[in-house]
């Protein structure tokens, strides 16, 4: 009879000091959404946190590159 395997361990995606990708924080506005649209209200604080999360992120963003499109027009390479 074959052994069981071990359980497999959550590794976590990003370290505490990591930015989370814009699509991660979509991925999950998306799940949040779709559970408090089936009526599970303790999701909402999570739902709420993430719109707050990925609308300055998109924010952020635009400012960017903005930013980034002023400093192209007057002659400034931007760092990377």
């Amino acid at each position: 009879m074959k052994a069981p395997e071990p359980p497999k361990l959550y590794q976590r995606k990003y370290k505490d000091s990591d930015d989370v990708a814009l699509s991660d924080l979509q991925r999950a506005y998306a799940i949040a959404a779709g559970l408090v649209a089936e009526g599970k209200d303790a999701f909402i604080p999570v739902f709420t946190r993430l719109e707050k999360e990925v609308e300055q992120r998109e924010r952020m963003d635009a400012i960017r590159k903005r930013a980034a499109e002023v400093a192209k027009r007057f002659g400034r390479k931007p760092k990377n």
